[in-house]
């Protein structure tokens, strides 16, 4: 039964060749332009996620289909939080620096004297 379908098959392939071979061939185009945009898409989604967590590393973030692109970035941001959090410590350790100077005395030579004159009267 399989043998006759296949001849059938081939009988009415090897008839109607050309609309079998066009038809073919515009499946083929609509199905490389389904990739093409759905490749292009996923590629936005990539660089929405990268937007959406800076300190994810962008070449830890990979994947041909939308559940690899998920998966790697949400290993991806792990690693990221594991960094940040034993630097985080380390950070805080660290000294902000000289505390900012802060007005002494007057300035202006009227306040230098005004000074002068009230340290001596009182």
């Amino acid at each position: 039964m399989d043998e006759i379908v296949i001849d059938a098959t081939e009988q009415t392939a090897a008839g109607d060749g050309d609309p079998l071979q066009q038809e073919l061939a515009e499946k083929d185009a609509e199905l490389l332009a389904r990739s093409e945009s759905e490749r292009e898409l996923l590629a936005r989604y990539r660089e929405v996620l990268l937007a959406s967590d800076t300190g994810v590393d962008p070449a830890l973030v990979e994947g041909e289909t939308l559940a690899a692109i998920d998966e790697s970035f949400l290993r991806a941001r792990e690693t990221a939080d594991l960094a940040r959090g034993s630097l985080g410590p380390g950070l805080q350790r660290v000294s902000p620096g000289a505390p900012g100077r802060r007005k002494l005395g007057p300035t202006t030579p009227f306040e230098k004297i005004r000074e002068g004159l009230s340290r001596r009267a009182g």
